[in-house]
């Protein structure tokens, strides 16, 4: 009795201390994957997520299902933007699972980051990947990829590395769902440019 009731005084009880914070105010985060967005499956994984020097705070977050694991990271990693990932399974990724980050300062919140999408690989056999009509392509031109995959999959994936900081992969519908074969349309492309493909089926 007279004493204030604070988050602590009742179990269950929390008290929304951004109140008074405008959300949507500042620029919206970069978020990415080191050492990169396609892993193999059982290697660790770090998402970065990066904001302006106002920065108090960073969440993580899942588009569709919550992403549980990210309760069990060291605080300390999480204000600095770090949210590792020990041994990534399926479970972290999957179709349509993307993730967001944010950040907020003492009075405002940032727009939420581009999506990241996350693809483990290793679960079937490789696909094969080749270049149409031919994969002689001059320098800055463009060329059409072709992945090819002995098993039938919901969605490609096709990661580009070697020029961006931070490499992104796009998402190619197959055909038809549950077919086994995509292709992408890439350009401009560059002696430096590698890629990567990969095939996953929809979770949940």
């Amino acid at each position: 009795r007279g004493k204030p009731l604070t988050g602590n005084s009742l179990p269950g009880l929390s008290l929304d201390l951004r109140t008074h914070v405008q959300a949507g105010t500042l620029p919206k985060p970069t978020l990415w994957a080191e050492p990169g967005s396609m892993i193999s499956q059982g290697s660790p994984v770090t998402l970065r997520c990066q904001g302006s020097r106002q920065v108090q705070e960073y969440r993580l977050y899942r588009e569709k299902n919550p992403a549980y694991w990210v309760r069990q990271i060291q605080q300390e990693l999480v204000k600095k933007g770090y949210f590792p990932i020990g041994f990534i399974t399926s479970e972290h990724a999957g179709l349509g699972l993307g993730y967001r980050c944010q950040y907020y300062s003492h009075t405002h919140s940032s727009e939420p980051s581009d999506p990241l999408q996350l693809v483990v690989t290793g679960a079937y056999s490789k696909p094969t990947l080749s270049a149409l009509p031919s994969p002689v392509v001059a320098s800055g031109g463009n060329v059409t990829l072709q992945c090819v995959s002995q098993v039938a999959h919901d969605s490609f994936f096709l990661c580009k590395e070697g020029e961006d900081e931070h490499p992104q992969c796009l998402n190619s519908q197959p055909r038809t769902r549950g077919s086994s074969w995509a292709v992408f349309s890439v350009g401009p492309v560059s002696p430096s440019r590698r890629c990567r493909v990969s095939g996953q089926h929809q979770v949940g």
